[in-house]
């Protein structure tokens, strides 16, 4: 790489660090990019994306629970943070923990979102167990606990909210479709690969296919969540396009019965005025038969007479 065809002699000092830096590049002995790297960044983008989806939902459609489905979504988007940070640091253990924390927060607020969809509140119990799980990671840091000790009871928190979501889903009458579905069986799967995460986190060779299925968890959690507002949506729609429908017939009828009832009020004014003109009762009395049978719309009308 020093001579170079056609090159002046004093353009040495050029050349070879242009040729190290090519044949550096070159090099198959160079330190590959660990495969975290690029599947964090994917996730990480993904990620937000989806926190955009639903805030972009709630700006224009207000519900609660897509206000809190997309914090949920974006608390979870800086799991990859940490992990990220771990991988380009030293600071395995801070990394851990964050990633614990705002995983376990993710699952609280996806929890809170689950129950302000189905209008209902979130008991005090969910809170203190989120709770404590957010006390026992630092605690367990400075305690010097090994990575299943400090990991552990937090994923058994986020697991039993994943489960309880995806139940609650599935038996839940405000959703229907394959996004109840989708939504419901992913947070149940989800709830056994958090489980055995911590088991599976220093296994060899299982890393890759970890995140791998808990990516496709994630998309189907947040597709069946889109799909389960939408087709609330829709239901609530028709609801809505039925309520009406019933309020215009009703108007109907209350029009019609408004006209009968001015129509009999002449009616007997009619034969009021007629009684006071005087005249033969017999023909008033026909005439007053003939006119109630005509107003009710009755096929037979007489006048019967009470005997003592």
């Amino acid at each position: 790489p020093q001579e170079i065809s056609g090159a002046p002699e004093n353009s040495d000092c050029v050349a070879l660090p242009v040729a190290d830096t090519i044949a550096d590049y070159f090099r198959t002995d160079r330190q590959p990019m660990h495969w975290l790297i690029p599947a964090q960044t994917a996730a990480l983008t993904g990620t937000f994306l989806l926190a955009l989806v639903f805030f972009y939902l709630y700006s224009q459609y207000g519900h609660r629970y897509l206000r809190i489905w997309a914090a949920a979504w974006t608390a979870y988007a800086f799991r990859f943070v940490a992990e990220l940070f771990g991988v380009f640091t030293d600071a395995r253990l801070a990394a851990t923990i964050a990633c614990q924390a705002v995983t376990l927060f993710s699952a609280f607020l996806l929890l809170s979102g689950t129950y302000a969809y189905l209008s209902r509140s979130l008991p005090h119990s969910w809170r203190a167990a989120c709770g404590v799980g957010l006390l026992w990671l630092p605690a367990a840091g400075l305690l010097g606990a090994d990575a299943l000790v400090l990991t552990g009871p937090p994923s058994v928190v986020v697991a039993a909210a994943y489960v309880w979501i995806g139940r609650a889903i599935l038996r839940s009458p405000a959703s229907g479709g394959i996004g109840k579905n989708l939504a419901g069986w992913a947070f149940i799967v989800w709830c056994s690969l958090k489980l055995a995460h911590p088991f599976l986190a220093d296994a060899g060779g299982c890393q890759e296919w970890v995140f791998l299925a808990a990516m496709i968890l994630e998309i189907g959690v947040a597709v069946g969540f889109l799909l389960m507002y939408f087709e609330h949506s829709r239901a609530e729609l028709a609801q809505k396009a039925e309520d009406q429908r019933r309020i215009v017939q009703h108007l109907a009828g209350v029009e019609q019965e408004l006209r009968t009832r001015a129509h009999q009020q002449e009616t007997v004014a009619r034969l009021g005025h007629s009684a006071l003109a005087g005249g033969d009762s017999g023909a008033l009395l026909k005439e007053a038969v003939q006119t109630v049978g005509r107003t009710l719309n009755v096929e037979f009308c007489e006048v019967l007479e009470l005997l003592p």
